[in-house]
């Protein structure tokens, strides 16, 4: 089911790239984030003969997305590992945000992101409120998230909070929220939760 997830994340993350959009895809853990922002890079990179306006705007793109690393690299004079592995997605437009990150690594990432230096954003919720991004496309990777015990929907004000990064005032008059759903029965309750219940006390 993961594999399925990242499949459609990768298809929608190449078609933002090439058209000049960006994406912004809503994970619930800081692990989700990390790792699937590096394997994203993975998929990004594997060009076939029908990516042709994917290499043209990654090549177009490579000044800015430079800009975003020179910044990184000045931070500290010996980068750690994750940076170093932060430095590697960014190539391909791509970065990660969350609460674990160095306030310093997230400042950077934050600016980057609202003068649309990238153009794929995995994410935690702490991207989410109050932040006007030029962001075309918001998709939830999973919108359930564990408590330990079991698995639970997201709250239906959390899914908009997200959502309304998506299409901000000033940047895009249409947008697009994705929700994954691989079965019917996450179909259902994704659909009931976020499009036909009234948000929560």
């Amino acid at each position: 089911v993961y594999d399925e997830r990242k499949f459609i994340t990768s298809y929608f993350s190449k078609r933002a790239i090439s058209k000049n959009e960006s994406i912004l895809i809503s994970v619930t853990t800081r692990d989700d984030a990390t790792k699937l922002s590096y394997e994203l890079r993975e998929l990004v990179s594997s060009f076939t003969l029908f990516d042709n306006d994917l290499i043209e705007n990654l090549n177009k793109n490579q000044q800015k997305y430079n800009e975003v690393i020179n910044q990184i690299k000045l931070i500290e004079p010996e980068l750690p590992e994750f940076a170093q592995q932060l430095i590697s997605i960014l190539k391909f437009g791509i970065v990660y945000h969350h609460a674990g990150l160095p306030i310093k690594y997230r400042k950077i990432i934050e600016n980057a992101i609202k003068k649309n230096s990238v153009d794929i954003v995995v994410a935690t919720p702490t991207l989410d409120a109050g932040m006007n991004l030029p962001i075309k496309t918001v998709l939830f990777f999973n919108p359930k998230y564990y408590d330990g015990h079991m698995w639970h929907v997201l709250e239906n004000r959390r899914y908009r909070n997200v959502a309304g990064r998506a299409g901000r005032p000033g940047y895009h008059r249409k947008a697009n929220v994705i929700v994954i759903a691989t079965n019917r029965k996450d179909f259902r309750n994704f659909r009931n939760k976020f499009w036909y219940s009234d948000l929560e006390p």
